[in-house]
């Protein structure tokens, strides 16, 4: 399978006090100890169900993962978008009064 989905699995509210025990069990199984904990799973219905049945407890984010495509790297995008910026405004508004 060339692309496979993650989704990322963040505990935002406690799961000890005031909900049920079979809602802290799945949180625990889910890899969420503390509130601020993430955890990357494979997306798939058994996961998915695990993460209906807390959904008022995490919030979740989905990502695409190619294998054959390496992995974004923001220092090089930064790099390349620094060599090619335009030049600044108050240069150009020098050019025009200085040819007049």
């Amino acid at each position: 399978m060339a692309e496979e989905k993650t989704l990322t699995v963040k505990l935002v509210r406690s799961a000890v006090t005031q909900v049920k025990r079979d809602q802290t069990r799945t949180c625990f199984a889910v890899g969420l100890r503390k509130i601020g904990d993430t955890s990357a799973l494979p997306d798939n219905p058994s996961v998915r169900g695990m993460i209906f049945k807390v959904k008022n407890l995490v919030e979740v984010t989905a990502e695409w993962r190619n294998e054959n495509v390496p992995p974004f790297n923001k220092t090089s995008l930064h790099s390349a978008a620094s060599a090619s910026t335009p030049p600044s405004p108050a240069s150009s508004a020098e050019s025009p009064s200085a040819t007049a």
